[in-house]
């Protein structure tokens, strides 16, 4: 049996603005993806998540050059995770078709996958 912990944290400034950082990376790699899957659809073209993976990558460095200094499992599990569960709730008829992420909505990201995961919401 797992048992989870909800923290609260105060992170001082430095901290913030890692965080806000790592948030905005996610958000980004989930934009950028969704957008690539919106022009595979319109060219009747069907995306997976493997391949819009493998496009991000190749730019990110170019396009995102900040992008460099932060975990690259915050843009990874937005990906694997965030994206690809909007897409399977999409195609099962869930919910409605994935938006885009705001910067003003609740920012979160995912640092790491599986046993001892850390979710930061913000």
């Amino acid at each position: 049996m797992l048992k989870t912990h909800k923290i609260a944290l105060d992170p001082n400034n430095v901290q913030a603005t890692q965080f806000a950082q790592h948030c905005g990376y996610a958000r980004v790699a989930y934009n950028h993806v969704l957008a690539d899957f919106k022009e595979g659809l319109d060219n009747g073209e069907w995306h997976n998540h493997i391949e819009l993976v493998k496009r991000f990558n190749s730019v990110k460095h170019e396009q995102y050059k900040w992008c460099k200094a932060l975990n690259q499992r915050a843009a990874h599990n937005a990906i694997y995770f965030n994206f690809q569960n909007a897409v399977r709730k999409w195609k099962s008829g869930q919910s409605k078709f994935p938006k885009f992420k705001k910067r003003s909505k609740g920012q979160r990201f995912q640092a790491d996958a599986g046993r001892g995961t850390t979710i930061i919401e913000g």
